[in-house]
């Protein structure tokens, strides 16, 4: 009977235990349903929209909504919050915005109640790889709009999302891991004001939105009316389109198709500056397009789910032509941090600097006199130098006060807030998209409550960030955006990454490039009210400094373009039985000197903070930094962007900001020659054995190394009359041999006559390629090594 009793006593908790266990974990009338993402895609490194739906037919309830994400180190935890209320009989709706920075096939969110979790669900996703496309079709009507995955480059991959319009994010920086928004057929006046923001940012930081007509057309604009590029006034029925059909070189039949009716919006200027038609049929725009800010707004004129594109067979070579419109993603919008050189920035706080070493060596030269000569002398002289024993103890302990005294004056008793942003966006923009560094800086061991403004996205770095501490951390989101609880040890840094969207500094005045004989950069460029420091232009990879810059001040800008750098551009694909290869790395030059506003940075701590800014948010994968056909201007601010509070706590702040933004170039039309130096020239890498990370500059060959040389596409030449190869060694001049890749016979043909220094190639003809493409390829006879600092193509000839 007693073994039979025990048995029962076993055999009861094993047999009830899962279901009490599900009792306890999951409380009785609360319901729970997340999306993730766009469709369940996400982009690692962004941020990820995650709406959360909770229902409850009970008790009252009041808890968080959490999503945690694990960090570098097993035990470090981000946990993403926002409080919830749910009275009985209750439905509430609520969004969280989480980095999600490795690969994940699933994310779990919960509902929690003090330490009980009331609900949970785990919702499966995909992740869109760095350089594969997304695109997110909100449609009124199912529209199938798979094509879109035969849309690009190849070899990358392209994925298409179906939301509602109520999935679009209200913050900008979350709309990042989207490439392009289509609507169709859907009602946009019901956005809310979070969500035009948004758009508008989204747009304004390189963003690419496509907007259809139709019957429809009314709803669909109802929300969009200044962003369109066209006023439409109606719909018409048309018999035909055969503007579609010369188009793509497919029929599209016969109608009637429904087209909606729309004008040119006034003022447009030309392609990249603000709209133009691409396509028409007879008077009727089809396909219309302007620029906002970095990216692009398109209106297509017909429904999606209608004839004549829906089941058409020309479907991929329309869109092929409107997505060539999105905006590549740059280096300066790379997501990922060089935690190193955040760390070295960060760190760069006056009140941290080490004493000089003449401070240290008065410092002991003092101490050392006082404890030693000074204290005998003065013991002998009293004849008491038994009381060394209490003398020699006392000095020691006078000098440790002292010097813990000075360094606690030094180092303060305020937290210390040091940030570092980089800003990138266009000039004349209503916004910018801003990428932040904050390190919390703790003169002794104390827990915080960190307050950020509504809109900014905040999340930790990695656990090479911390200082004393674990980078666990506690973001609630909800008015504001708070770190709870947030752990600093005694002089400790804790480092955050932060996205936001800022106004940017107001540039007026416009660019100009000339190009008859020698091309000039000239134009007149006047400050808004921020003081902005080490200003200058960068254009493709070459740097126009222009000094510091007062507010309402006007700089001249009169430049001849001569040598330069030609700027590394994503390849596509190769041609002529070659192809272009995307390096490892970046390979682009960064002229950091000249950006920062000198060479002194290592011991500069302002140029210091300056230069690890960059390295942070520009030493990541990515293409280059300066897109042909613009300049970017930028300067240096130490006003902040927006304020940081830590509650009940006195604190400082440190400001580091760097504005980078994008001016068009209006290219001086002329007739006659004109030569393109190698600043006004892209160069991509070609396959090979052995290619370079740092492009045509600086570079090793052991067997041999080829580039694709071209002029910026404003600059196509009708007519090359010559060629200047300039190639320069960095030390040395070993054997040399020089190859040109010849169109005709699609092969490398070796000019003996090549070598070292400047080549001129008269009448180069058949070494011109589609778009002037010129390729050329060294190689090292002996194997032995060669060191070249610099290959690059000059371009003589008539434009366009």
């Amino acid at each position: 009977m007693t073994k039979r009793f025990l048995l029962l006593i076993i055999a009861v908790p094993l047999l009830v235990g899962p279901a009490a266990a599900q009792a306890f974990g999951q409380a009785e009338g609360i319901t729970l349903a997340a999306e993730v993402g766009f469709d369940g895609y996400y982009r690692r490194g962004e941020w990820t929209p995650v709406r959360v739906t909770v229902a409850n037919s009970g008790p009252d309830v009041e808890g968080f909504v959490v999503v945690e994400q694990s960090g570098n180190a097993p035990s470090a935890i981000v946990r993403y919050q926002a409080p919830l209320i749910l009275p009985r009989q209750s439905r509430k709706m609520v969004t969280l915005y989480v980095g999600i920075d490795k690969y994940q096939s699933g994310l779990k969110v919960e509902l929690v109640s003090g330490s009980r979790t009331l609900a949970e669900q785990r919702v499966p996703i995909t992740q869109v790889g760095g350089e594969d496309s997304l695109y997110a079709v909100v449609s009124g009507e199912p529209v199938d709009l798979s094509v879109l995955e035969r849309v690009g480059t190849p070899g990358q991959r392209a994925r298409v999302a179906y939301i509602a319009l109520d999935q679009l994010p209200a913050v900008g920086p979350a709309w990042d891991a989207l490439d392009v928004l289509i609507l169709n057929d859907t009602d946009t006046g019901v956005l809310s004001l979070e969500q035009l923001g948004a758009l508008r940012a989204w747009l304004a930081a390189g963003g690419h939105l496509v907007v259809t007509g139709g019957p429809g057309w009314r709803k669909t604009a109802a929300g969009l009316d200044e962003l369109l590029p066209v006023s439409i006034s109606g719909s018409v029925s048309s018999r035909g389109l055969d503007a579609l059909s010369e188009l793509t070189g497919v029929p599209v039949g016969e109608g009637p198709f429904v087209v909606a009716q729309g004008e040119l919006r006034s003022g447009s200027r030309p392609m990249g500056q603000g709209g133009r038609v691409f396509l028409a049929q007879d008077d009727l725009p089809l396909l219309v397009r302007r620029s906002e800010g970095l990216g692009n707004v398109d209106w297509l004129a017909l429904d999606l789910a209608l004839a004549p594109l829906r089941d058409w067979a020309g479907g991929e070579r329309l869109w092929a032509t409107i997505m060539s419109g999105s905006s590549s993603r740059t280096l300066w919008q790379n997501s990922t941090v060089n935690h190193w050189a955040a760390r070295e920035g960060l760190k760069a706080i006056p009140s941290l600097a080490l004493p000089s070493a003449l401070q240290m060596v008065l410092f002991l030269a003092v101490y050392t006199t006082l404890i030693g000569p000074v204290n005998y002398a003065v013991l002998r002289r009293a004849n008491r130098r038994e009381l060394a024993w209490f003398t020699v103890p006392a000095v020691v302990l006078l000098f440790s006060g002292l010097a813990y005294a000075t360094g606690f004056q030094i180092r303060g008793s305020d937290v210390v807030l040091n940030r570092l942003s980089l800003v990138y966006g266009a000039a004349g923009a209503e916004s910018a998209r801003a990428r932040s560094l904050v390190g919390v800086f703790s003169p002794s061991r104390s827990t915080y409550d960190v307050f950020f403004p509504a809109g900014a996205l905040v999340r930790p770095l990695g656990q090479d960030m911390s200082f004393g501490a674990g980078d666990s951390a506690t973001v609630e989101q909800s008015d504001r955006i708070v770190l709870r609880d947030l752990q600093v040890d005694v002089s400790g840094l804790r480092a955050f990454s932060i996205e936001s969207d800022v106004a940017p500094p107001a540039i007026e005045g416009g660019l100009t490039i000339e190009v008859a004989g020698r091309p000039r950069l000239t134009g007149e460029l006047t400050n808004g009210e921020t003081s902005l420091l080490s200003t200058g232009l960068l254009l493709g990879d070459t740097v126009v400094e222009l000094g510091d810059l007062a507010p309402g001040e006007t700089v001249a800008v009169d430049t001849q373009l001569a040598g330069g750098r030609a700027a590394y551009r994503s390849p596509g694909s190769g041609a002529g039985g070659l192809s272009a290869v995307y390096p490892a790395y970046p390979p682009g030059y960064l002229p950091l000197d000249q950006l920062v506003g000198g060479s002194n940075h290592w011991n500069d701590k302002r140029l210091h903070r300056r230069f690890q800014t960059l390295q942070a948010f520009l030493s990541s994968q990515g293409p280059g930094i300066s897109p042909p056909g613009r300049a970017i201007f930028f300067g240096w601010s130490e006003e902040p962007l927006w304020g940081i509070d830590v509650k009940g706590k006195a604190s400082q702040t440190l400001d580091t900001v760097g504005y980078f933004l994008e001016l068009p170039l209006a290219i001086a039309s002329t007739q006659g020659e004109v030569v393109l130096p190698a600043a006004l020239t892209i160069w991509r890498p070609l396959d090979s054995q052995r290619w370079s990370e740092t492009g045509p500059y600086d570079f090793y060959v052991t067997d041999w190394v080829g580039f694709e040389y071209q002029p910026w596409q404003v600059f196509q030449l009708v007519q090359v009359d010559e060629l200047v190869l300039t190639i320069k060694a960095r030390q040395g001049q070993g054997a040399i041999r020089v190859a040109m890749w010849d169109w005709n016979s699609e092969s490398w043909v070796v000019d003996e006559d090549l070598g070292w220094g400047d080549n001129r190639i008269s009448q180069p003809g058949s070494l011109i390629g589609p778009g002037n493409a010129v390729r050329v390829r060294v190689e090292d006879p002996s194997r032995s090594g060669l060191s070249v600092g610099q290959m690059d193509v000059t371009f003589r000839g008539g434009t366009q």
